[in-house]
């Protein structure tokens, strides 16, 4: 369902997650930015719930003497972390995408990251909570690549092979960095 630039339209927080995850498409994202509530606040209010609980969750991998002072300071933390890296992540992808030429917006693209990073965050911290978690985690990574692929293809308009250019080199940077970060939460813990 495509709409044009003129049509707004309003959709709940879950159907825009569960559509971004579930059924991305070219189409799919370009309705996601036709919402009236398709802003950077929305985004990062996402990004930081998804923290927050992502924090939480990663607190059940902890000791039980551990978990509450885990999720008191912990949870927080890791939304700050969340957010911070997701900004880092998304602008460097609109770099890329500029000096190849995109014509999309910074916001638009935060936007749009976020449609699937958030629930994508959630997801992660609790695939920790299941023996290979870490595994999956990993080729978890690669659908989130892709669907990173078609948000940038949207947001700035781009054919296939630009919009790969434009999100492979930080993708690469942001599944290792996704990969690593639980296993070395998981082998600090086993140190103690």
């Amino acid at each position: 369902m495509e709409t044009t630039n003129t049509e707004k339209i309003s959709l709940p927080w879950y159907k825009v997650w569960l559509d971004a995850l579930f059924r991305p498409s070219v189409a799919g994202y370009e309705t996601f930015l036709q919402d009236v509530h398709a802003t950077p606040k929305r985004a990062y209010i996402w990004l930081i719930i998804s923290g927050l609980i992502n924090g939480v969750i990663t607190a059940f991998v902890q000791p039980p003497q551990r978990r509450s002072i885990v999720i008191v300071v912990g949870a927080p933390l890791h939304a700050l972390a969340v957010v911070l890296f997701f900004i880092g992540i998304a602008g460097l992808i609109q770099l890329l995408a500029q000096v190849l030429g995109g014509t999309g917006t910074y916001s638009k693209l935060v936007y749009t990251l976020a449609t699937f990073n958030a629930p994508t965050t959630i997801i992660s911290s609790l695939l920790l909570l299941i023996p290979y978690g870490l595994w999956i985690n990993a080729a978890f990574g690669v659908y989130v690549a892709v669907l990173s692929t078609i948000a940038v293809k949207v947001v700035h308009q781009f054919e296939w092979r630009k919009a790969i250019v434009a999100t492979l080199p930080v993708i690469i940077i942001a599944i290792l960095v996704i990969a690593v970060t639980p296993w070395l939460i998981k082998f600090t813990t086993s140190l103690r």
